[in-house]
């Protein structure tokens, strides 16, 4: 029992040292694009024998000690080990970690932070047409595939009129059995970054006419 109660003392003392390492604590940054973003990398230890690596998503973006790395575009680190990323892209969107390396007996230890750039909606059709006829008694597939970020809400218009029963659905499908179900259909996508957007496909039922009014 000894042996066990020291093997658990042992490893409380390490994790307390562990939590101690960092003056930084890890972050999740939620920017727009074209913004700025900094992530801190501060030691207990800036003086000491260290090396400190930036990776993002795992792989390796900056290096202290290797001078022949080259940073991304809009990327760098400073003297105190931050990176900032400039003019903020969607695919800046990512697990960033610092990982500071440190002489022997000492092993390295990492913090992670999150980068997630928010983004204006876009919209578009599926079938990615204009217009969609059908015969009679088949069936009618139609989607709206969007992007943004935060993920965008769909809503949904029939020649102008709200669907309320088809909120927040990407995909629509149903026979198209009757006249008054041909006609315009329109979803719109909006996030809350930007203006909303919107996409359209006219639905045709062969031998049948619409009104758009």
């Amino acid at each position: 029992m000894g042996v066990s109660d020291g093997y658990r003392a042992e490893i409380g003392v390490e994790l307390v040292l562990c939590d101690q390492e960092f003056k930084s604590v890890p972050v999740t940054v939620k920017a727009y694009e074209n913004d700025t973003v900094l992530l801190p990398c501060y030691t207990d230890n800036t003086e000491g024998d260290i090396r400190v690596r930036w990776y993002k998503n795992g792989t390796l973006l900056a290096d202290s000690r290797d001078p022949n790395l080259l940073l991304p575009l809009r990327t760098r680190m400073y003297a105190n080990f931050s990176l900032q990323v400039d003019e903020l892209i969607a695919k800046d969107t990512a697990e960033y970690t610092c990982e500071v390396i440190r002489p022997e007996p000492w092993g390295p230890i990492r913090q992670s932070h999150t980068i997630e750039v928010q983004y204006a909606p876009t919209v578009r059709t599926l079938p990615d047409d204009s217009f969609l006829e059908v015969k009679k008694g088949e069936y009618v597939d139609i989607g709206c595939e969007t992007t943004g970020s935060p993920p965008p809400i769909v809503n949904w218009r029939k020649n102008g009129e709200p669907m309320a029963l088809l909120e927040h659905r990407s995909r629509i499908r149903f026979r198209a059995e009757h006249r008054l179900l041909a006609g315009v259909y329109e979803c719109t996508a909006s996030n809350g970054v930007g203006d909303p957007v919107t996409a359209s496909i006219t639905v045709i039922i062969q031998g049948e006419r619409f009104l758009t009014h």
